[in-house]
């Protein structure tokens, strides 16, 4: 079927009339929009369109005028009417919602007013005895749509409730009328919006028909083109990454493929970009500003581009991209749109019918051509209908192709499957035939990069020693042009400037450039002319390459982390020698960087497996390369499949003989899967098979990475980046260690932990401990999960949540009124407790859903809260009390105890044969400790529910947080202990306040003259501080043993810091908080960034001074664990006494090895100095580099300048103190530039440069606000 959607609008400036469009071309037609109302009702959005408007004869489709006699039927309603008389076959829908209109769709399917809103639809069938239908075009539920809509976590629930419902009704008024109705929804793009869309409830089932919208991937709303409705997307990172994805993923949701209608847009898409920009790199190429457009910015019609580009075709290249499969046009001067021809509607029109969709959708009819052999909606039906071949279309399309780009051919696509896979080349085969396609798939033209092709006769298929699996074997010499790009051969590039190379691999690459968290890597003796530069699935937007006098640096300022490789220029390198997956990334370096080689190499031939799993030998697959020179490469190419992302194509591999996950010869180019960043890559696999098949993890480190073991097989996923590998069918106890291979130790650890390997004992392991993302160390204990919100969080949905160790995050800036926890129960996900972020508004920002628990499970141990009346609101729900604190502020009584009915235990022996006693808030007191040989063991308890103080006689006691439950060793003196007296600590937070408070006790770490510590530990010590100077004294959380119940407060005293449960507090006299200065107030890292103490003081974390905690003791932690702490960063020290030396206790990690800092003023300490000269002139310059600080001497205001490169005002702070000019990269870790000497007002304009797009140095910046504000003179 074919069906067009009708807007009403279009009566007006498009002149655009139901008449208008050709209905034998057309099975329904849908009238866009009714508004629905939240409570229900419908409206319709201009009455004068629908009802009112008198058309002439010419344009009514009775082609009778409508008259203006009382009672007469007018409108677009009339016109429909007539539609229906005039052809009945043609069925009418009514279109409800609409990109604009659905902002209280989900306020109408609510259980108050879901009746209703059925009861509307139904009478207005009721009324309009023509209607045979209506379309649900909610945009979108669950998440996404436009800005102001109501969402809600229970939209997709709800939706499926409101069609089953209306099912119901609508079957009852067939019975009544003898029409038959059918429902229709509109399916969104967005794999997000897929996710929330209610398929998992029954949308689908309770829809005959699903509109999938398959365009919008890209728009105006980006700063780079886009191609809008590609098959694929080899050119971003995106949620929304390609028809074919959108496919999978609404497959795996159980959709049926013969209820999609394939939604093809007629309108197009562009933008302006240089004109200079070459065709292979116009796809991702920087927005200059939108295309005027036909009626908005950015959007033409297809009637309005083609039309244009058919009429000036020396004025535009015509593009087809064989790996995205789409098309675009590019002018001389710089107008990149993305288009549909008729050529490219008839290919996806026979790929849909070859692959038994329910027909096309296209929006919207106004847009289209008309006329025979013009309209867009014509080819793709006549293809549908079978009138014409695609080869029939490609014939007479008035927009013929100039170019192809891509590494394939245009009938690619009839190769595929509706997810992008291949299929078997004899129904492939088939599908070319049936559509004139001159393609022989067994002997099939390798397309080399510039265009040019390998011939036929240089390729050849062995089967003399195959029968049945024969088309299985030409199958596999076909290329996934969707997913192949780790295992190509090279690639000459046709201008040079290749950064495809596939001999750099991430096993051979001098640096590897993958998601490394704060790794900062300084390469002084980087080659140029054979070392090599390997980039990961990155995109070039999260990838800063900078150029200065000291070399090149290449950073992920998302990711505090960076490579510098000095002396090294961008003219320096050699593209031959790079490798970047990431199309993005790929243009980006051509751009930045001349190839002075072009590639060349081998290519290796790995095992091919056929679809049912076996392989076939090496043997049967021969590459004749006797008549061959340089293109050599791309004919070994053409044979090769892309192992790191296609599940059935797998070479053997032999097994190691140990239970280990290092495994090096499992590759990235020859694993079954491969795992790493893959931004919205949701795989499923069938057939995987665990004697044989492999996996590969990146670097990725164990907490990025869930493995859930279910009845349905296993999921190993990286919820953080919305992907996840799934193999069906398979337990744990099947994988084998041996054909695992993980970059990662703390991988390797979780690996080896969850896995027995069968290569090593013939004995099962169970798997009684195993939780999705819990980590089992060597002592039994699970490690806990952290599931963090905030503000800006998406929609997240945790399984396998461990009462016991897990915790929910609720970050700074959550409020009460901004937070609603609750608990649900539904058939899909059963129990739930729901968290759900509101904006200020009371609009939902996201849902965090926590499957299998309620209310009643929680705790305040699963929650680290930052903000009191979230702690509170969050309290109230899970029923549990904070206990207030004591009227004296002593803290709660210590009460010793020996009989609660909850006896002390044991968990096992010491290595001197003693007790190991088990950490527990609520079991009686401890008696028998022996220092000498017994330890205390908290296990995997976390430090928001348990942590270490010292009661009024000196003894050690494990306390809750909360509440007065405690337990004290009685006798045991805490400054007695020693480290060892304390087993394995699984909670990171725990370990490090437990470390801070035995630091304290025992005399380890600072105790600066000039600095007040506080503490939490010490029940009944109350310090007063008088004369403190906020301007050159700093406060210091260093030894702070406790995450909760921080208050800071003005009191009659003075400024009091104080916490629960011991009540301990600092007393400053004569000091408020307006008085403090930020940066000399300390914490170490996960104090501030992960749990937010600094929300009491009312001051931003970036301000705040971070310093090293890895100087204190810290207990052991389990195997492949670490422990954070050793970041750094300067906080905001305006308003701080420059007369006064106040110490930055910066870590001496940070030290330059190279330098001794004696030209560094004192105040200096810990920066690197660089000595600028004044026989030349010399450059100064911001990197990306964590926690980086450089303090410049000898800058000549005369000569020498500052560089800011490709750096946002608002990313750079500047500051003046002790006589120097301070420039900050904000969020680096305390990146800073000083330079010695200098003043804002020394400086000039002369001084000052930036790259030549950027306005950081505009006069309306507020880096140069900023500068002006400290005497700079900007004229």
């Amino acid at each position: 079927m074919t069906v067009v959607y009708y807007p009403g609008w279009g009566i007006y400036g498009r002149e655009h009339f139901i008449n208008s469009i050709n209905f034998d071309d057309v099975s329904e037609i849908s009238y866009a929009f009714f508004d629905v109302e939240s409570d229900g009702s419908l409206r319709t959005i201009d009455n004068y369109e629908w009802a009112e408007k008198a058309f002439s004869a010419q344009d009514s489709i009775s082609g009778v005028p409508d008259t203006w006699e009382d009672g007469d039927a007018r409108g677009n309603q009339n016109q429909l009417a007539q539609l229906a008389e005039q052809y009945p076959d043609v069925s009418i829908n009514i279109a409800l919602g609409g990109w604009t209109l659905s902002d209280d769709f989900s306020t109408a399917v609510l259980d108050q007013n879901r009746d209703n809103l059925i009861n509307n639809i139904v009478e207005m069938a009721r009324d309009n005895p023509w209607i045979t239908g209506f379309d649900m075009d909610w945009e979108f539920p669950g998440s996404g749509g436009q800005s102001g809509n109501t969402i809600r976590a229970e939209d997709g629930e709800n939706y499926a409730k409101f069609l089953e419902g209306l099912n119901i009704a609508l079957d009852g008024l067939s019975a009544e009328t003898g029409q038959d109705y059918t429902i229709s929804v509109a399916s969104p793009p967005g794999l997000t919006q897929v996710d929330t869309f209610g398929f998992e409830y029954g949308v689908a089932e309770h829809a005959d028909i699903i509109n999938l919208m398959a365009y919008d991937y890209h728009g105006g709303w980006e700063n780079n083109t886009g191609l809008q409705a590609g098959i694929f997307d080899d050119y971003s990172n995106t949620s929304s990454p390609g028809i074919a994805a959108t496919i999978k993923a609404m497959i795996e949701r159980g959709v049926d493929i013969e209820k999609v209608n394939l939604g093809i847009p007629l309108y197009a898409r562009g933008w302006n970009i240089d004109p200079e920009t070459e065709i292979a790199n116009a796809i991702g190429a920087p927005s200059l500003s939108a295309v005027t457009g036909s009626f908005e910015a950015g959007i033409y019609d297809a009637k309005d581009i083609l039309t244009t580009i058919a009429n000036n075709p020396s004025e535009w290249t015509v593009v087809y991209d064989t790996d995205s499969m789409a098309a675009f046009a590019l002018s001389e001067t710089g107008e990149f749109v993305s288009i549909e021809t008729r050529s490219t509607v008839a290919l996806k029109a026979a790929w849909a019918k070859a692959n038994d969709f329910n027909g096309l959708m296209f929006w919207d009819s106004s847009s289209d051509l008309e006329g025979t052999g013009a309209s867009l909606v014509e080819a793709g039906n006549d293809v549908w209908e079978g009138r014409q071949t695609v080869a029939d279309i490609i014939a007479t399309d008035i927009i013929q192709f100039d170019q192809f780009i891509g590494s394939g051919e245009f009938y690619d696509l009839l190769t595929l499957d509706p997810t992008g896979l291949p299929i078997s080349a004899i129904q492939a085969q088939e599908n070319l035939n049936e559509q004139g396609a001159e393609t022989d798939l067994e002997l099939s033209n390798s397309n080399n990069t510039d265009g040019s092709t390998v011939p036929d006769e240089d390729i050849q298929v062995d089967m003399s020693e195959t029968t049945e699996d024969s088309s299985e074997i030409a199958d596999s010499i076909n290329t996934d042009h969707a997913h192949d790009t780790e295992n190509q051969g090279d690639l000459p590039s046709s201008d040079g400037a290749s950064t495809v190379n596939p001999e750099v691999t991430a096993q051979n690459a001098t640096h590897v450039i993958t998601w490394a968290w704060g790794q900062n890597i300084v390469d002084s003796n980087f080659n140029p002319e054979t070392d090599t530069i390997f980039f990961d699935w990155i995109s070039a937007d999260a990838v800063n390459i900078t150029e200065t006098a000291q070399g090149i640096t290449i950073s992920l300022p998302a990711n505090n982390q960076s490579l510098t490789l000095s002396g090294i220029g961008l003219s320096d390198l050699k593209l031959s020698n790079i490798n970047a997956l990431d199309a993005s990334t790929q243009n980006k370096l051509a751009n930045l960087i001349t190839s002075e080689t072009t590639s060349s190499g081998d290519m290796s031939n790995n095992n091919v497996s056929n679809t049912d799993g076996s392989t076939v030998p090496d043997e049967d697959i021969q590459v004749d390369m006797s008549e061959t020179t340089e293109d050599s490469s791309e004919i070994a190419d053409s044979i090769n499949t892309d192992h790191a992302h296609d599940t059935e194509n797998q070479g053997d591999l032999p097994s190691s003989d140990g239970a280990s996950t290092v495994n090096p010869e499992v590759t990235a180019q020859n694993a079954t899967h491969v795992i790493t960043w893959a931004w919205g890559q949701n795989i499923v696999d069938s057939n995987f098979n665990p004697e044989t098949d492999t996996i590969f993890f990146d670097w990725i480190s164990a907490d990025a990475v869930n493995i859930t073991e279910t009845a349905q097989g296993i999921t190993i996923s990286l919820p953080a980046n919305n992907q996840s590998l799934t193999l069906s069918g398979i337990g744990l106890s099947d994988l084998k260690l041996s054909n695992i291979n993980a970059l990662d130790a703390s991988t390797q650890n979780k690996l080896a932990n969850l896995i027995t390997s069968e290569t090593t004992s013939s004995g099962d392991m169970s798997n009684d401990h195993y939780h999705d993302d819990h980590n089992q160390n060597d002592d039994g204990y699970v490690a806990g999960a952290m599931t963090s919100i905030t503000l800006t969080s998406s929609d997240q949905i945790i399984t396998s949540f461990e009462i016991a160790t897990d915790m929910v995050h609720i970050e700074g800036g959550i409020t009460a009124d901004l937070l609603q926890i609750f608990q649900e129960s539904g058939d899909a996900l059963g129990l739930t407790t729901r968290i759900v972020i509101l904006d200020s508004v009371g609009n939902t920002v996201s849902t965090t859903i926590i499957k299998d628990v309620g209310l009643s499970d929680l705790t305040l141990a699963n929650f680290s809260i930052a903000e009191q009346s979230a702690q509170n609101e969050i309290a109230t729900a899970i029923g549990q009390t904070i206990t207030g604190a004591p009227t004296n502020v002593d803290g709660y009584d210590i009460i010793y105890d020996s009989n609660d009915g909850i006896p002390s235990v044991t968990t096992g022996t010491t290595p001197e044969g003693g007790a190991k006693y088990r950490g527990d808030i609520n079991a009686d007191d401890v008696f028998d400790f022996d220092i000498s040989r017994d330890q205390i063991d908290v296990g995997e308890t976390s430090v928001h529910n348990l942590i270490i103080t010292k009661t009024a006689n000196g003894e050690i006691a494990i306390d809750s947080p909360w509440t007065n439950a405690m337990q004290i060793f009685q006798g045991v003196k805490i400054a007695d202990l020693t480290m060892d007296n304390f087993a394995t600590v699984g909670n990171e937070h725990l370990r490090q306040d437990l470390g801070g408070v035995m630091s304290w006790e025992l005399g380890v770490g600072p105790r600066d003259s000039n600095t007040v510590y506080v503490r939490s530990h010490e029940y009944g010590v109350h310090e007063v501080i008088d004369g403190f100077d906020p301007s050159a004294m700093k406060i210091s959380f260093l030894f702070f043993g406790t995450r909760e119940r921080l208050t800071v407060e003005d009191t009659d005293a003075g400024l009091k810091i104080w916490s629960m449960p011991s009540g301990q507090s600092i007393t400053f006299t004569d000091i408020t908080k307006s008085d403090l200065i930020p940066g000399l107030i300390e914490f170490h890292h996960d104090q501030i960034i992960e749990d937010n103490l600094e929300t009491p003081f009312g001051i931003s974390a970036s301000d705040l001074t971070l310093v090293d905690r890895t100087v204190l003791l810290t207990p052991d932690a389990p195997l492949g664990s670490t422990t954070d702490g050793f970041q750094t960063q300067l906080g905001n020290l305006t308003g701080a006494n420059e007369s006064t030396d106040v110490p930055i206790n910066i870590s001496s990690s940070t030290l330059n090895d190279d330098n001794d800092g004696s030209d560094a003023p004192t105040s200096l300490a810990g920066f690197n100095t660089v000595n600028f000269t004044n026989s030349q002139s010399d450059s100064a310059s911001l990197t990306w580099e964590w926690a980086n600080k450089t303090a410049i001497t000898g800058f000549d205001t005369e000569t020498d300048f500052f560089d800011f490169g490709n750096m946002s005002a608002d990313s750079v702070n500047v500051e003046e103190a002790d006589g120097n000019l301070y420039f900050e990269v904000l969020g680096m870790g305390g990146n800073i530039t000083a330079l010695v000497g200098v003043q804002a007002e020394d400086l000039s304009s002369e001084n000052l440069t930036a790259a030549e797009w950027n306005d950081v140095l505009d006069a309306d910046s507020i880096l140069i606000e900023s500068l002006v504000s400290l005497g700079y003179d900007f004229g």
